[in-house]
């Protein structure tokens, strides 16, 4: 055998041998398989003059790795989870159309990753980036209470955000850096009536039946004649609302109450008494109004004067809140045990109510998600569960199905919430159904349910378009070819409409300003045409509030009119309309259409105040707040009716309006206050009104449990007096701002204790202001 043949035999039997641990240099170098002989095969058969096996150096053993603690191991969790945020919220700030103000980010060392270190305390061998990125909680020194909360970008309440008020302090002189305050102070209070109402549900003793069943079986008084004669005064307050109870069929319930003192015997059921105690509170509550009304016309005018026969105002106001106890037990106890659509009917009626209060949005959406959820359990967006009714039972589930509809895209809006329905699993048969099967109903006529159903499906379409997680608006182009689909829906849907019905700009033939409401159709008019604008408003809204790269003014010029001149529409409807005293409007819920309305045209007015609309939209304004935001009760009136929206909102339009003002005197040298004595006196109400609100953060701290605490609006009853300091009325010292201003945007204010079981609460609305956009959306103008 030749010496080539016996080495492919050695070569062919070492391919069944064990891959060896050291190489030849040659094949080291060669990248080849050594057999690992003293010569390997591959250098005898490529006779290579050496074939040498250099010894591979040895690791050193691993050191024993220390045991962690398990504080440690949190820590390191929550270093990487950190950075991890921190890395996404940078990734997101360079997205186009996310480019809200930033503040700067803090460079902070980053800590050891445990794990990998040894027993002495040594770094491990991976290298750190010299570019550390800062946690969230450094961002915005947060409290390390998660964010609990979700406000989409088209919340009104973005104008709290701290962002919104760090840029209006930028633009104030600092003499006027003051007017900030109340607008740092505003959240505290809304956040603590969120609590005040949640206390309902949380508290043990407001949700057992047991020792409230005396109080759930007969919730009315003895006085038969004075309920009576509150039902018949106020009756037409729930007009809107009657496919969800009828004044007949409340009359009926009333007669079956008072027929016996026996509970027993008057056979009503609970949701019965549910939909009767909720009919008596809205009227109490418009009773209270009226009473408020004269008050304000007429300082004399209090506690002594009676409104109803045999009801003091001090009855009315106990048993108004007494009634709002009751039916929390009554919404409780039938979010266990529904009885069917009637469950969903009164469930409803009870957020009417609360819209009627005009409560905060948080307080609103608790109510009415689970109402619809009610809604979807009986199957009211499927039609199959239709099939088997009768005419009147089919129109009356479609009804309710609808007003649920409405009030979702309703709250969607105004509170900045996701829509609680699915609408992919809504049955087409029930979209446009008004149309298709010609409901017929005395309280809402046929032209005002089309129009609802093509409004209801534009604005659905608004959300999807606009404001989902899935919506296309990262680019200019993608976010102005929504727009432009939905202007074009929008005025397709003005051209079907007939002209009585028809909204007009106020700049158009055909406009008409609204002065009362004297009937059902005109109310539903009313809401349609103010809906409709609303829309309008926030479609177009959308291109002017991201500064996009290339994009100019005049590519977003014709956007930016259709809005603003949406929300003067609104205003010029509304500047005669008074929403207090005779012919005022049915239901705070109205407020909103102005609210929104002058915001926006305020930050139009804050963002370019050398603009040539900016003069006649203040002075637009200006009226706005004399009509609808100027409540005149002396602050020693009615103590704990200050905390009614009507005058918090007050408070907030006429801050901001302030604000406004002052930037507008500023650049343009034209003096608005200084030449109307009026007009000055009546933006300086609010201070005398709440002057807790234009102090320090920590006076109002100690002064709102007193309020919060009052049982009556009414003085001479028991009700806590307020503590009058004189540091409160004072302006803030400079560099007040920062100091007055919590982290996290007002969670350094502490919080009530308002029993076991709330100490989450501050996460309804807090801890998210800090999170909400800029809400001067003029970037391309020098905005933001």
């Amino acid at each position: 055998m030749s010496e080539y043949e016996h080495a492919t035999e050695r070569l062919s039997d070492d391919l069944q041998k064990k891959r060896i641990k050291v190489a030849c240099n040659n094949c080291r170098k060669k990248k080849i398989k050594c057999d690992g002989a003293t010569v390997c095969t591959n250098c005898q058969v490529t006779q290579e003059p050496e074939c040498i096996y250099d010894e591979k150096l040895s690791r050193p053993p691993r050191k024993k790795q220390r045991t962690l603690k398990l504080d440690e191991v949190l820590t390191y969790l929550n270093s990487r989870l950190d950075r991890l945020e921190a890395l996404i919220q940078s990734v997101a700030s360079s997205i186009p159309g996310n480019n809200a103000t930033q503040p700067e980010i803090p460079v902070k060392a980053e800590p050891q990753a445990f794990g990998f270190g040894n027993e002495d305390g040594e770094s491990s061998d991976a290298t750190q980036d010299e570019d550390k990125v800062a946690s969230p909680s450094d961002i915005i020194g947060c409290t390390g209470k998660p964010n609990e909360l979700y406000l989409g970008n088209h919340s009104f309440f973005s104008i709290i955000s701290k962002s919104s008020l760090t840029w209006m302090k930028g633009q104030l002189s600092e003499k006027n850096e003051h007017l900030i305050v109340p607008l740092i102070n505003l959240p505290y209070v809304f956040e603590n009536k969120t609590r005040s109402f949640a206390r309902m549900w949380l508290d043990p003793n407001n949700s057992n039946h047991c020792k409230n069943m005396e109080l759930i079986r007969s919730p009315l008084p003895n006085k038969k004649e004075a309920i009576f004669d509150l039902f018949e005064k106020y009756k037409n307050s729930f007009n809107a609302v009657q496919a969800l109870c009828l004044i007949e069929e409340i009359e009926t319930f009333l007669t079956k109450y008072y027929s016996t003192t026996n509970p027993n015997k008057r056979n009503l059921l609970l949701i019965d008494l549910f939909k009767l105690s909720l009919a008596i509170l809205i009227c109490l509550s418009d009773a209270m109004e009226t009473l408020f009304d004269r008050a304000c016309d007429d300082p004399a005018y209090g506690p002594n004067k009676i409104p109803i026969k045999d009801l003091t105002p001090k009855e009315i106001s106990n048993l108004r809140d007494g009634l709002i106890h009751v039916c929390m037990c009554y919404f409780y106890q039938l979010g266990i045990r529904s009885q069917g659509i009637e469950t969903v009917k009164a469930m409803l009626f009870l957020g009417v109510f609360l819209t009627k209060c005009y409560e905060p949005p948080e307080i609103i959406h608790i109510v009415f998600t689970l109402a619809i959820r009610k809604a979807l359990d009986t199957g009211l967006h499927r039609i199959e569960t239709y099939r088997n009714c009768s005419r009147e039972g089919f129109e009356s589930r479609l009804l309710v199905w609808k007003i649920a509809c409405y009030f979702d895209m309703e709250i969607c809006f105004r509170s900045g919430k996701p829509p609680i329905i699915n609408y992919s699993d809504m049955s087409e048969e029930l979209r446009n159904s008004f149309s298709v099967y010609e409901i017929v109903n005395k309280s809402y006529p046929l032209p005002f349910l089309r129009y609802y159903d093509m409004i209801f499906e534009v604005r659905l379409d608004t959300y999807n378009r606009l404001f989902s997680a899935s919506a296309d608006t990262k680019t200019f182009q993608a976010l102005q070819a929504n727009v432009d689909i939905l202007n074009q829906k929008m005025f397709n849907l003005l051209a079907q409409m007939t002209p009585d019905h028809r909204p007009y700009f106020f700049n158009q033939p055909g406009f008409e300003e609204v002065r009362a409401i004297y009937n059902i159709d005109e109310e539903h008019r009313l809401t349609a045409r103010l809906t409709f604008f609303l829309n309008m408003m926030i479609i177009n809204r959308l291109p002017t509030m991201f500064a996009f790269p290339g994009v100019t003014t005049e590519q977003t010029h014709i956007y930016k009119n259709l809005s603003l001149n949406s929300a003067r529409t609104i205003m010029h409807m509304l500047k005669n309309f008074h929403s207090y005293g005779p012919g005022k409007a049915p239901s705070l819920w109205i407020a909103f259409f102005p609210l929104i309305s002058v915001l926006h045209l305020l930050a139009a007015c804050m963002s370019d105040p050398k603009s040539l609309d900016a003069h006649s939209d203040i002075l637009l304004i200006i009226q706005m707040c004399e009509t609808w935001f100027n409540r005149k009760l002396s602050a020693d009136s009615f103590c704990s009716f200050k905390l009614d929206m009507s005058l918090l909102l007050q408070v907030f339009v006429k801050s901001v309006a302030n604000i406004a003002i002052s930037i507008f005197e500023m650049n343009t040298g034209i003096a608005i206050l200084a030449n109307n004595e009026k007009i000055r006196d009546s933006f300086e109400a609010p201070r005398k009104l709440f002057p807790e609100l234009f102090g320090n953060a920590e006076h109002l701290k100690k002064l709102i449990p007193y309020i919060f605490e009052s049982k009556s609006p009414f003085p001479g009853d028991g009700t806590p007096t307020l503590i009058d300091n004189e540091q409160i009325h004072g302006n803030l010292s400079e560099g007040a701002f920062e100091e007055n201003m919590p982290p996290n945007g007002g969670a350094g204010y502490g919080s009530l204790d308002f029993g076991i079981g709330l100490d989450g609460l501050e996460n309804l609305l807090f801890d998210q202001l800090d999170q909400f956009p800029n809400f001067f959306f003029d970037g391309v103008g020098g905005g933001l």
